[in-house]
């Protein structure tokens, strides 16, 4: 019996957790040797007082329920959280767990199971505060952080709340495809290179960044740049990827219109051929500004209306039909005046008939910047995209491109004075 009697004391002083026994009032009748590592009270200092009069005042009311809790079940455990007075006047924070064991013949009170959690605590209050740190941080970021699976779906598991201006979803519509993957996002003509992309950087060990386009939930095209990285075990498993991705729409088209004017103005030095510059200049602003069609009218000076001269992205029919625009068109009166143009197609006067032929073949935004001279209407440059509301290129833009395009039908028509005064001088 002595033998047992030892172990057990043994195990009791031991133990790192503070063991104490209270009667259906909560006064101390016992308290384990623990007590003055744990709280800096000895046992005798302890027993015969209240439980409470241990706890923070801020505490009390629910040490107490839970005290009372406690009497009140049966043999089950009960458990709760609180402020602790230690003896040289700090609070230290506790979890309890209370087992009614008064109907015990040997024991006959309530045993406390009593844990110091305070550095616990702690460590979760600044995990806590840096997590909102890093959720303020990634929320004021232009642009979606993220972690996804290493799938063809790039499946997210977690999306910061830049996602929504950056793609127009929800980061829970992302978050497991609920509403929609990534990778439909990501353009088609992208996609391939994308996964091919990362899977290379993978392999090698390195981050990835890579530039590409994506279609927002209102349709609207962007360019963006993506830096990540994969996140690895100790032992060199994947378990994911984590990133940054960012909106360079307007880097991008800013790049692109650089180098489009730069093409320009190198075919409009010297001897030129206005044909071949014409081609250029649409081929060159439906890449500078993303917009699906671009097209160039010519003035008629002796009708008054618009000739189609060149274009790009209309089907032939639509073509046709713009092969000439009266100068009773309402938009062509506009044009006429000098002003420009952007607008809904959809909104427009159903008696517009350029008007309602652009909204038949699908295009939605039309900007249209009349190319003038001294003498009046030269001409006028066109771009259209599908996409209502919010357009990829924005009107000063167009209005860059057109100012080239401008020049150069006057230096050709100038050009074209000059040979018509200089034949007409040889006839004399």
């Amino acid at each position: 019996m002595t033998e047992k009697e030892d172990f057990f004391r043994l195990l009791v002083e031991n133990i790192v957790d503070l063991v104490t026994v209270l009667d259906e009032r909560g006064i101390i009748t016992y308290a384990s040797p623990t007590s003055y590592r744990v709280l800096g009270y000895h046992q005798d200092e302890l027993v015969g007082r209240s439980i409470l009069d241990f706890i923070h005042p801020g505490d009390v009311d629910r040490g107490a329920g839970a005290l009372e809790l406690a009497l009140g079940s049966h043999g089950e455990p009960v458990r709760a959280v609180h402020r602790v007075r230690h003896k040289d006047g700090s609070w230290r924070v506790f979890e309890a767990v209370a087992t009614n064991l008064l109907h015990h013949p040997v024991v006959r009170g309530l045993v406390v199971n009593c844990r110091d959690i305070t550095e616990r605590e702690e460590m979760e209050r600044t995990l806590r505060e840096k997590t909102l740190q890093l959720d303020a941080l990634f929320d004021s970021l232009p642009g979606m952080a993220y972690r996804c699976a290493n799938d063809p779906q790039w499946t997210m598991e977690l999306v910061s709340e830049g996602c929504r201006e950056l793609t127009g979803y929800l980061p829970g519509d992302l978050v497991g495809n609920a509403v929609v993957s990534y990778a439909e996002l990501i353009h088609p003509d992208d996609r391939e290179r994308v996964w091919k992309e990362v899977q290379e950087s993978l392999s090698r060990g390195e981050p990835f960044r890579l530039v590409y386009r994506i279609r927002t939930a209102e349709g609207i095209e962007k360019w963006v740049w993506e830096q990540g990285r994969g996140i690895f075990t100790e032992d060199g498993e994947l378990l994911a990827l984590g990133g940054f991705i960012t909106d360079v729409s307007e880097r991008v088209r800013a790049e692109r219109l650089l180098r489009v004017q730069r093409d320009l103005a190198m075919l409009c030095s010297g001897s030129f051929n206005l044909e071949e510059f014409l081609g250029a200049a649409v081929a060159g602003t439906v890449q500078a500004t993303g917009m699906e069609a671009c097209l160039v009218h010519l003035a008629d000076r002796e009708s008054g209306g618009l000739r189609l001269a060149t274009y790009t992205g209309l089907s032939g029919d639509l073509a046709m039909f713009l092969e000439y625009l009266k100068p009773e068109e309402p938009l062509v009166g506009l044009l006429r005046r000098g002003e420009r143009v952007c607008l809904d197609t959809t909104s427009g006067s159903s008696t517009d008939n350029t008007l309602r032929a652009f909204r038949d073949a699908g295009f939605l935004t039309v900007i249209a910047v009349p190319l003038m001279a001294e003498g009046g209407i030269q001409g006028c440059l066109w771009v259209l995209s599908r996409t209502a509301g919010k357009t990829p290129a924005t009107k000063s833009q167009v209005e860059v491109l057109a100012s080239q395009v401008e020049q150069a039908v006057s230096r050709h028509r100038l050009y074209e004075a000059l040979r018509d005064s200089e034949t007409r001088y040889r006839l004399l």
